[in-house]
């Protein structure tokens, strides 16, 4: 339901039947608020007024709250400031400047809010003082995403890797550069997106109770890795058992400045983002050759793992069939693998029999993304592949008329079930 709906039930005068209002406010289990919907501030501190000579809450029932773009608030809080016993879902939107009414009057939500039993909570903006102490006490949490900037004290971290029953987690922490966590901190957790600096997220990982971790997404905030050796350690050492889908982003600063801004969404999320979106960086960067490439199979031996994503300004050093052969047995079961396609000119990539090797020895593969030698021959006499591959997605690109019919004619041949493929800058080719 939303704020207009409601004001439309009581309207914009001060004489109100309050009566009648409290027989519908109970029968409201969700709320949606925007910036778009202004109550009238005589009416809603009218109805406030009166509720509050009898000891309510405004929506007793309430049990899931949206609010977006609350930086601005100028009439307090349009669902009252007492939130309602049965909360259980919170979704506000602070922004990242607030009025100190505004900020005021989310402090003093939160810190109610700290009292009912919530299950979910996703705050993006920036967090006050209150805020995080509010925080440090929802220890009812399952689901928890803080896209809060700099705002987000390490005190707060440290609360809620106590949290019994957090089993999904999401932060941004740029600006912590390492934190002291105890062994067995999160004991409940499953699902981990974190963005920040390699220290901070080897500490964190190294935390997390060994071989309970299913999703894993991180996103790296640093000008260079040194060295991916010590992060996929600590992801084999503590979650090598158990993760089934892992995500890693990294880019280089001069890489995202070099691309052409895009238009940027109204609701997109200053700090976050979609979580979908990948950047893809031009191999024909001069410093890119600078760069060590990442060898993926030091991730070692993850049974479970059916999904892996690489988004990195760095390629990647497998390019061998022997390389082939080590992936299929690292990753048996893999079934979406997105190794990017960052290609260093000069510098080894998969040859067309690396790939067919490649599907061959892993049957649950689907989906697949890795630069390719596009100049490389096509390997004579292949047999049709019982490969499961549906999606191909490879680079470089492929200039001449004659290659792009030959690989056209490759793929159909080889891949059965392939149904979309596409080379760096073609369209996608549905077969």
């Amino acid at each position: 339901m939303t704020l207009p709906a409601l004001q439309s039930l009581f309207g914009d005068t001060l004489d109100l039947d309050v009566d009648y209002f409290m027989a519908f406010s109970s029968r409201v289990r969700r709320i949606t608020h925007s910036d778009r919907a202004q109550l009238d501030k005589a009416a809603q501190q009218s109805l406030l007024t009166a509720l509050t000579s009898r000891h309510t809450t405004i929506l007793p029932n309430l049990k899931h709250i949206r609010a977006t773009r609350l930086g601005k608030l100028a009439n307090g809080l349009p669902f009252g400031s007492s939130p309602s016993p049965s909360l259980h879902h919170i979704h506000l939107d602070l922004e990242f400047k607030m009025s100190e009414e505004a900020a005021s009057s989310m402090s003093s939500y939160l810190e109610h809010a700290a009292h009912s039993p919530l299950q979910t909570l996703t705050l993006r903006g920036l967090l006050t003082s209150r805020m995080n102490d509010a925080l440090c006490r929802m220890n009812t949490l399952s689901s928890l995403t803080l896209r809060t900037g700099p705002s987000l004290l390490p005190t707060t971290i440290n609360a809620l890797s106590t949290f019994p029953a957090l089993h999904t987690l999401e932060l941004h922490a740029d600006h912590i550069e390492d934190i002291p966590l105890l062994d067995g901190s999160f004991p409940s957790l499953r699902s981990l997106r974190v963005r920040g600096q390699p220290e901070f997220i080897e500490t964190l990982l190294h935390s997390i109770p060994q071989h309970q971790l299913h999703k894993l997404h991180i996103d790296l905030i640093s000008p260079i890795v040194d060295s991916w050796d010590s992060i996929f350690h600590i992801i084999q050492k503590n979650a090598g058992h158990s993760l089934q889908d892992l995500f890693i982003e990294h880019h280089i600063e001069s890489d995202l400045e070099s691309e052409e801004p895009e238009a940027e969404d109204e609701d997109t999320d200053e700090v976050g983002g979609d979580s979908t979106a990948q950047t893809s960086t031009s191999s024909n960067n001069n410093t890119s050759a600078d760069r060590p490439r990442i060898a993926v199979t030091s991730l070692g031996h993850l049974p479970k793992l059916t999904k892996l994503v690489l988004d990195t300004s760095s390629a990647i050093a497998i390019s061998t069939e022997n390389d082939a052969d080590r992936v299929s047995g690292l990753w048996p079961n893999i079934v979406h693998l997105d190794l990017g396609i960052v290609h260093y000119p000069g510098q080894p990539a998969f040859s067309w029999s690396s790939l067919v090797r490649l599907t061959s020895k892993l049957p649950s593969l689907e989906y697949l993304r890795l630069p390719i030698d596009t100049e490389a021959a096509f390997p004579q006499a292949t047999l049709q592949s019982s490969s499961m591959l549906q999606e191909l997605y490879i680079s470089p690109p492929i200039d001449s008329a004659e290659d792009v019919c030959g690989t056209n004619t490759f793929l159909n041949s080889t891949f059965p079930l392939l149904q979309d493929y596409c080379v760096d800058s073609w369209p996608n080719f549905h077969l």
